[in-house]
């Protein structure tokens, strides 16, 4: 499953055409590189750290597609997602 899906983007940051062809480039690449073979031989940390860095180089490549207001939005449902993923192991 994507994180942070196209379709929840195209929902919640109101999206151009243009922007919703770039993103689900980019969706697409890193869905393909969490899901690779080479991850799921990993061990738990490094499978945690490998995910971070690419999520982190999707968020990067994100800031270059998004306008300011999308982007503040994006990193706010981040961390709110973050805050719920927390709570449900406490």
């Amino acid at each position: 499953m994507s994180y942070n899906s196209t379709e929840e983007m195209i929902q919640y940051l109101k999206l151009t055409e243009q922007q919703i062809q770039n993103i689900s480039v980019i969706n697409k690449r890193y869905d393909e590189r969490l899901e690779s073979s080479c991850i799921q031989g990993m061990r738990i940390l490094k499978k945690a750290q490998h995910k971070k860095a690419l999520q982190q180089a999707r968020n990067d490549e994100l800031k270059q597609v998004l306008s300011p207001q999308q982007l503040t939005l994006f990193q706010q449902k981040i961390r709110r997602d973050k805050a719920k993923k927390v709570a449900r192991y406490m």
